[in-house]
């Protein structure tokens, strides 16, 4: 695909730094091309926002620690993985579990 290189960029950009702050427009700037054409590029690619793929790589890699040894809080966690605090992780790992309360 025409958008694979940038794309690809964007993707290693946003999992190298998961520690740090930073947002759509940080990785758009990394990847030197406009915002609306990376999202383009995301959905056609990813099927999600650069948004979205930000805040999975950080839940994915939070839900990783928190299987590992207990040595860390979650507020630990939460500022290692990118999230501005515990409440932000929890609501990125609620979002993502399915829900517990389906009526039948």
């Amino acid at each position: 695909a025409a958008g694979a290189g940038p794309v690809a960029q964007a993707v290693a950009y946003i999992r190298k730094p998961l520690h740090e702050p930073f947002g759509v427009q940080h990785v758009v700037e990394a990847c030197g091309v406009s915002r609306r054409w990376l999202e383009r590029q995301f959905a056609d690619t990813l099927h999600c926002t650069p948004h979205a793929f930000i805040t999975q790589q950080r839940r994915l890699a939070a839900e990783k620690l928190l299987r590992g040894p207990k040595t860390l809080t979650r507020k630990q966690i939460a500022h290692q993985c990118g999230f501005r605090d515990a409440r932000r992780l929890r609501q990125a790992l609620r979002a993502a579990a399915p829900s517990r309360n389906i009526k039948r």
